[in-house]
């Protein structure tokens, strides 16, 4: 004999089946959400502490920057002003040695070349170094020019006594003789030019062409600046009083 089945029985555990497997569904998508709630959550909070630090060591840098300024500009000037003095210190040494070098080696070649210091009272130095400013300033020139400047030398050193080293001491007056602190130094050192030492030799001993000047420059600087008719042009160069 056949057992009746209980529909309404099966339909029913059919029901229960079904809302228990939804349930347990349902709690794990709750599970899953809370888990990744509290991950999002610590990662918001995580972000936000390496916010503060960041902030934290902007404004200590903020801080810092003008002091690392003042002190690099400090450094600068300090830096500056220790390779000026090094600067300065070389240049002096430098100047002094140069200095000395061409003193030794005009009073070793005045020597040498003996030149007389003619009539006025100078020495054999100065008639060397007479020249070698010559060679210097109108090396250049004809007799006539050279013979004008050695005058022009000889009258400045008159006028400072007209004793032995007054004409060293005018050709190396300040502002006057350009070349006796640059291309003379190397007729000191090796030797003025030939027709330099006649002209300047003939100056010393008494041949003036140009009486009483004192002044002398290239004759386009000058012309349209000076009096032409207080003076002369002899070469290339004008002379004047």
């Amino acid at each position: 004999m056949k057992k009746k089945i209980n529909k309404r029985a099966i339909t029913l555990g059919i029901l229960t089946a079904i809302t228990v497997s939804l349930f347990a569904s349902v709690l794990v998508v709750y599970g899953k959400d809370q888990d990744r709630k509290a991950q999002n959550a610590a990662l918001r909070n995580e972000v936000c502490s390496q916010a503060v630090v960041l902030d934290n060591v902007n404004m200590g840098v903020q801080k810092t920057i003008p002091v690392v300024k003042t002190i690099d500009a400090v450094d600068i000037v300090a830096v500056a002003a220790e390779e000026k003095n090094i600067e300065e210190e070389h240049f002096d040494d430098e100047e002094y040695v140069e200095g000395a070098f061409y003193d030794d080696y005009t009073e070793t070649m005045s020597k040498e070349y003996n030149l007389s210091p003619g009539i006025y009272g100078f020495s054999s130095r100065d008639a060397y170094i007479l020249a070698c400013i010559v060679s210097a300033e109108v090396g250049d020139q004809d007799y006539d020019c050279q013979l004008a400047v050695a005058n022009v030398v000889i009258h400045r050193g008159l006028n400072l006594g007209g004793c032995p080293g007054a004409i060293e001491e005018a050709v190396y007056q300040p502002s006057q003789f350009e070349p006796a602190y640059t291309t003379m130094q190397n007729f000191l050192a090796y030797g003025p030019q030939e027709d330099a030492i006649r002209a300047s030799q003939d100056a010393l001993h008494g041949i003036d062409n140009v009486p009483g000047y004192e002044h002398f420059c290239y004759f386009t600087i000058m012309d349209g600046y000076l009096d032409c008719d207080g003076g002369q042009q002899i070469g290339s160069e004008w002379f004047y009083y």
